[in-house]
């Protein structure tokens, strides 16, 4: 009996020996994670964080970084509370003697938050005529809460939708340059609390000012295009072509008040009819573009009456209508001979022509009459680049750059060259270019349009320098003084002022 009770006693302490065993070894994990604002990533500070079933409950550090040791294994919803953001849950599951992660994303809490006041456009008024190129947009908007507004501005116009929009705008104020001449535009003003959805303003209106009748029409290179721009003579400025083009060497015709221009389609280099304010552009060659052997230095002529146009295909030169019809052959160079540049009288009697061999040199400027008949060979016999030609109204003055450097190179690079007047009446050449900054180029000059100044670029002789379009008075002698040449449009060049 003796013996059976001290077996019952020893499997007694056994078990309770087997019990105590399991509770001091009850197996626990690491619970570890952040909590970052949503779209942001920016750690959240002073989250509490507790868990169901219920273990410790801690709060984030400045890192949005947090800890729960010691919790027994299984599964747990973690929870992220803070006062104004949205709370939080995320699913983790704890195993022994391991640590798991988990991130919040929490977002702000906008069911007590109210959207902003819908904007009120103030300024340009809506149907405002006469609105500047550069023009404040105002407009108000205010936050019940307080909240930090942020605003988008959108700018429309009637002539080619296209839409600029200006965003994480701060003030209820924003400027706008770069307007066109002569369009309507429609404008509208979004504000966000970053909280509520957006809200969105009415749509105004406003027309801005007509383009001026004497205006300087101009090239300017932007994001690696040729774009054509018009200025005023207070240098107002307004782009006239898209950027994503290649567009160049503007040429008006006050007759009809429209702009030809030149433009790349496909790989060739066509004829393009505008309004002076940018609008209703119009394609006029297709088959047979405009050709040269450098079209840097392309040119074309409109008619008087702004019927045709007169452009070179290599060795050819071509005469269509504004309508892209009609084109016929009107002159044939010899061969080895381009034609580079052309400019037909004011009276249509005569046509001033610039010819090339291939590589750009023997320049020689011509007069061919109305049937195409060469008559009178102005200029030639000179090394260097010869380029750039007008013609005064009376066919009296013939305007030309020319290299008097004479240097020569496959790339057709000017060191020196320099603005002539040719007296047709008298013979006699006159520079232009006399007080010319030694190593730069003067080149490209345009008559202005009463013929009392000319207008050109100077730019120094290196690849791809800077250019500026310069002006120059010329008396009726034909002479220039030494300090008289003023910067009308700086980075610019192939000028037309008509």
């Amino acid at each position: 009996m003796k013996n059976r009770l001290l077996y019952i006693v020893a499997c007694f302490m056994l078990l309770c020996g087997c019990s105590e065993d399991t509770i001091d070894g009850y197996v626990t994990g690491d619970l570890t994670g952040k909590v970052v604002k949503e779209g942001s990533n920016d750690p959240i500070e002073n989250v509490r964080i507790s868990t169901n079933p219920t273990s410790s409950t801690v709060f984030t550090n400045a890192e949005g970084e947090f800890v729960l040791e010691n919790i027994p294994e299984g599964e747990y919803s973690v929870e992220a509370r803070k006062d104004g953001l949205l709370t939080a849950f995320e699913g983790a599951t704890v195993y022994p003697n391991s640590n798991v992660n988990v991130i919040f994303e929490m977002s702000v809490e906008s069911a007590s938050n109210r959207q902003p006041t819908t904007p009120d456009l103030i300024q340009p008024e809506d149907g405002q005529e006469n609105v500047g190129l550069v023009t404040e947009f105002m407009w108000s908007s205010s936050d019940p809460e307080n909240d930090e507004l942020t605003y988008q501005l959108e700018l429309r116009n009637d002539h080619d939708d296209q839409i600029q929009i200006f965003e994480e705008i701060k003030d209820t104020t924003f400027t706008v340059d770069n307007l066109s001449y002569g369009y309507k535009y429609f404008w509208q003003v979004k504000v966000s609390d970053s909280i509520n959805p957006t809200v969105i303003s009415e749509i105004n209106t406003f027309y801005t000012e007509e383009a001026p009748a004497n205006s300087i029409f101009f090239v300017r290179t932007v994001e690696g295009n040729n774009v054509i721009f018009n200025s005023d003579l207070n240098g107002q400025e307004s782009r006239l072509t898209e950027l994503g083009k290649n567009s160049f060497r503007p040429r008006k015709n006050s007759s009809i008040n429209k702009v030809a221009y030149l433009s790349d389609v496909a790989g060739e280099t066509q004829i393009f009819i505008m309004n002076p304010d940018g609008s209703q552009k119009k394609q006029v060659t297709s088959s047979i573009p405009v050709k040269t052997i450098d079209k840097d230095k392309v040119g074309y002529s409109w008619s008087e009456d702004g019927t045709y146009i007169i452009y070179p295909h290599l060795n050819k030169l071509y005469k269509t209508t504004i309508e892209g019809g009609g084109k016929v052959i009107i002159y044939d160079s010899e061969p080895g001979r381009y034609i580079m540049d052309v400019e037909e009288s004011y009276d249509g009697r005569f046509i001033l022509i610039l010819e090339t061999d291939v590589e750009g040199y023997n320049g020689e400027i011509s007069i061919l009459n109305s049937l195409g008949e060469k008559v009178e060979t102005v200029i030639n016999g000179f090394q260097g680049v010869l380029d750039g030609i007008d013609l005064s109204v009376n066919n009296r003055l013939i305007l030309y750059s020319r290299d008097i450097s004479g240097y020569e190179n496959l790339a057709s690079r000017q060191l020196n060259s320099k603005i002539f007047i040719y007296d047709r009446e008298s013979g006699e050449t006159y520079n232009l270019s006399e007080s010319k900054p030694n190593g730069t180029n003067d080149m490209d000059a345009r008559f202005a349009p009463n013929e009392a100044s000319v207008i050109f670029v100077n730019g120094e002789n290196t690849l791809d320098s800077q250019k500026n379009i310069i002006q120059v008075n010329i008396e009726e002698d034909l002479s220039v003084g030494n300090n008289d040449r003023n910067i009308v449009m700086e980075r610019a060049f192939m000028p037309e002022w008509n």
